[in-house]
Order: C-alpha cells, then sequence, then structure tokens
C-alpha cells in the first residue's frame, strides 16, 4: 500500500515537472518571436533614409530621400545627402504637387518632426490632402473663385463729390443768404476680362517641346530670362562645377540632343564623336566636319542622357545612317558652311525624351539673348570628357562685336555672315571639343525652343575674347528646307 503511494507521488511530481518544463519554453518561444518582431519592425525603419532637409552649394534646399524616390516623385536631384550610414539624394520637391506631398508625408510618418528651414515644407504642413496653406492666418480680404467659369469680373465704383459753398450775403436794405448745394455723383465701371486657354503643346505632334520640363536644371531655366549674369570663377570653383561653366543637365531635358558615333573596322570599335539635333522623324543636323574616316560610318543615338547609368526612366536607341548630304560650300580651313544632315535608316518615334527641334524663320535674330548648349564634349580644353549631358548658358552677340573681341585678343578670324557667335568677354562660358554639331537653343514665347545655332569651331574654350562659333541657323534655312522636305 505504501510501495503503491509512493509511486503516485513520484508520478505526480515527474508529471508536474513536465508541465513546468513545457510552460517554460512555450514562453521562451512567444519572448524570442516578440524580439524577433521587434527586430523586423526596428530595421524596416533602420533601413529607410529619414527625410531631412538638405541643400546644395547655391542655396537651393531639398529634402534627402533615396535616388530612386526622387525619381518617382519627378523631383531634381540637386546634390548628394547622408543619413546614418546611407547616402541618398538631396531632392528638391515641387510644393505644388498634391501627390509629390502626400508621398513625402507618407515616408515621413516615422521620422522626427524638425525645423521648417525658409522655403521648405514641414512635415506638420504636409496633410493627407495635399500640402497646407502657408500664408498668414489674418488675412485681410475674402476671395471667391468658381470652378466652373473662366470669366473674371471686376466692378469699380467711384464717388466724386462736387461741393459749392457760398457765404452769406447781408445787405442794409435786405439780408440775403444764399444756400449751400452738394451734389453727389458716382460713377460705376464695369471690366470684363476673359483668359484665354493656354496652349497645350503635344510632343508628337509639335516640335521644341519639353515634355519633362520639370526636370530641367536651373542652368536651363536661366536661358528664360531669369539670370543673365555668368557666376564668377570663384563661385564655380565653391560649387563644384567641371564643365566650361556649365552643369550636367536632368533626363529628358533637352530631347532633340542626339549623340553622333563612329563605327570603324565593320563595327568592331565605336567612339562618341559629335553632338547633333533632331529635325523631324528623318533627319539629324551636324557638322560638316563630323564626316567618318576612312571604312567608317556614323550612327545616331537618341533618348541619351548619363552614359555611366545602368538605369535611366527611358531607354535610348541608335539609328543607322542611310546618308550624308554635306553643304557643298563647307571650308575646312575656314569652318565656312559647316553643316551636315544625316539621313537616318529607319524613321524615330517620338517621346517623352526624343522630340524634334523647331527650325527658325528666315529672318529671326537672336543677338543679345541668352541661349542653351549641351553635349558630351570636354569640361576643358584638352580636359576630361564627361559621363553626363552637359547643358551651359551663353549670351548670344553680333558679329560686328564678335570681330571686334577676336580682333582685340590678337587671333587673325575673319567671323562670316553665316556665323553666329555667343559667349562672354571674360570667356568663362562656352561649348568644347566633342559638343560640334550639337544644339544652341534659345526659348520661345510660346514654352517652345527654337534652333539658334550648331556647334561649329572656336579658339580653344572659354577663354577670354574668344567666343565660340556657331552656324546661324535662319541664314541656312532655304539648305535645310530644301533636302528635309525634298
Amino acid at each position: 500500500m505504501r510501495l503503491a503511494e509512493r509511486m503516485s507521488d513520484s508520478a505526480l511530481a515527474r508529471g508536474l515537472l513536465v508541465a513546468v518544463l513545457v510552460a517554460s519554453v512555450d514562453a521562451r518561444n512567444l519572448n524570442n518571436r516578440a524580439q524577433h518582431q521587434r527586430r523586423i519592425a526596428s530595421a524596416s525603419q533602420t533601413f529607410e533614409i529619414r527625410p531631412l532637409p538638405c541643400s546644395n552649394a547655391k542655396g537651393e534646399n531639398g529634402t534627402c530621400m533615396f535616388n530612386f524616390k526622387c525619381y518617382q516623385q519627378k523631383g531634381l536631384v540637386i546634390n548628394t545627402c547622408i543619413d546614418r550610414f546611407m547616402f541618398g539624394a538631396c531632392c528638391k520637391l515641387d510644393p505644388n504637387q498634391s501627390a509629390v506631398a502626400q508621398a513625402v508625408a507618407a515616408s515621413a510618418t516615422t521620422a522626427r518632426p524638425l525645423p521648417d528651414p525658409a522655403g521648405l515644407v514641414t512635415w506638420s504642413s504636409v496633410t493627407s490632402a495635399g500640402v497646407a496653406n502657408r500664408t498668414p492666418a489674418t488675412t485681410p480680404a475674402t476671395t471667391t473663385t468658381k470652378a466652373t467659369t473662366r470669366k473674371t469680373t471686376t466692378t469699380t465704383t467711384t464717388t466724386t463729390t462736387t461741393t459749392t459753398t457760398t457765404k452769406a450775403t447781408t445787405t442794409t436794405k435786405k439780408p440775403t443768404t444764399k444756400r449751400t448745394t452738394t451734389t453727389t455723383t458716382t460713377t460705376t465701371t464695369t471690366t470684363t476680362t476673359t483668359k484665354k486657354p493656354t496652349k497645350k503643346w503635344d510632343y508628337k505632334k509639335h516640335c521644341g517641346v519639353i515634355p519633362l520640363a520639370s526636370g530641367r536644371s536651373a542652368l536651363g531655366r536661366s536661358a528664360l530670362g531669369r539670370s543673365l549674369q555668368p557666376a564668377s570663377s570663384a563661385d564655380r570653383r565653391r560649387q563644384g562645377i567641371r564643365i566650361v561653366g556649365g552643369e550636367p543637365a536632368y533626363f529628358g531635358a533637352w530631347p532633340w540632343q542626339v549623340m553622333v558615333k563612329e563605327a570603324t573596322f565593320l563595327g568592331l570599335f565605336t567612339k562618341n564623336k559629335c553632338g547633333g539635333v533632331l529635325l523631324n522623324s528623318r533627319y539629324v543636323l551636324t557638322a560638316a566636319h563630323c564626316q567618318p574616316g576612312f571604312m567608317g560610318t556614323l550612327i545616331a543615338v537618341f533618348g541619351e542622357n548619363d552614359l555611366s547609368a545602368t538605369y535611366e526612366p527611358k531607354a535610348s536607341f541608335q539609328r543607322n545612317i542611310r546618308r550624308i548630304i554635306v553643304h557643298k560650300g563647307f571650308n575646312r580651313q575656314t569652318f565656312n558652311n559647316d553643316l551636315a544632315l544625316l539621313e537616318l535608316e529607319k524613321p524615330v518615334t517620338f517621346d517623352e525624351h526624343v522630340v524634334p527641334i523647331c527650325l527658325p524663320g528666315k529672318n529671326e535674330r537672336f543677338e543679345g539673348r541668352m541661349a542653351t548648349v549641351t553635349g558630351w564634349g570636354r569640361t576643358s580644353y584638352g580636359g576630361d570628357v564627361p559621363s553626363k549631358l552637359m547643358e551651359v548658358g551663353v549670351r548670344v552677340i553680333t558679329n560686328e562685336q564678335c570681330q571686334a573681341w577676336f580682333d582685340e585678343s590678337g587671333r587673325s578670324k575673319t567671323i562670316r555672315e553665316g556665323f553666329l557667335c555667343a559667349g562672354f568677354k571674360d570667356g568663362v562660358m562656352d561649348s568644347c571639343e566633342g559638343d560640334s554639331g550639337g544644339p544652341l537653343v534659345v526659348p520661345r514665347g510660346d514654352g517652345r525652343w527654337v534652333l539658334a545655332g550648331t556647334v561649329s569651331h572656336g579658339i580653344e574654350c572659354a577663354k577670354p575674347n574668344l567666343p565660340g562659333i556657331y552656324m546661324r541657323m535662319p541664314y541656312y534655312r532655304d539648305w535645310i528646307d530644301k533636302h528635309i522636305n525634298s
């Protein structure tokens, strides 16, 4: 009996021990699972760049984020930034795009609130509906706008008060008092202003359109007249700019830009030879001195921007050249008539990053205006070749002023009627070797761009009193039309 009781007690003890061990294991598993989930949540927050404010050497403000997020939000990369151990892009966003603001707000939900620098959107001002109104709380007037009407009526009421006062006149015979008369005239003028709808250009039908215009960099905007004076050399050194006074262009900023390559030895070797500009679906304009060498052929590349990038928003493509039409008056010694047309074997299909340029009128003038020249040419005379498409703003000058500058420099050069000069007296900004055949473009008042000239030649690059020399497009308009319209 006692033996049975002892055996029963022993079994009960073993059962309790097993239950304790099972409970301990379950508690440990629950604890490990909770720690694993916390680590996952922490990792998802750790490997996300916080939307910290950033800026570049020009004083432009932006937001730190991954580079691909900046492309997704159609922002402009103005610098690099760092958050802890992660490198990102300093992205300049358009505060007027509610979709961009919502995306930034979504990425900022786990970020620490930061002070609001001047000109930046604070995370507290971003709402689910977009960017909050940044105007002061006190509004002097209330404006009501109807979304269904485009007609604005302004009523102005002018009140004119004429007061005639005559002093009382008293005589010995009979006192006479003249009354005071006040006349009030109210004039109501109604002015009706009808806002004309803005022309919306279609890149598939119209020339000179930049569909990805939001990506054009600040220097491209300077050609619109916002900045007509070149920065000093010291400013350029502080900004780290490498090209002759220019900067890299954003993808799709100049959709008519063409890269002209030369293939030799049956296509076994290719090299970047010149620039070019797309005129229509079948013709590219370039410089006559860009003709291929012995047993060489030319290839036109469209939609290219960064030669070193493995990914770009849209793919580039190329076309073989069926025929090269060189101007019959081309002179290799003087570079007179330095033009050639490249007829493509297969027409191109226009896209957001591939659009033809507009040709100017035969009597159109560009002297005194700011223009933009683009290309993959050297960053200085005899210097490096960039991997990104570069752009630089230059001023178009008269041929008389250009001739005077060359004479002042002591160089023997005759500025001919078909030439167009662009640059600055102190040099600083210029096209260079490898840019030949590339476009020099000027903005029009309707929002499109027109071809003022093509890069031809010059003496070194960006030297004082030695501006770049281009082929003047209005002068050659008849020659161009004769071949591309035949």
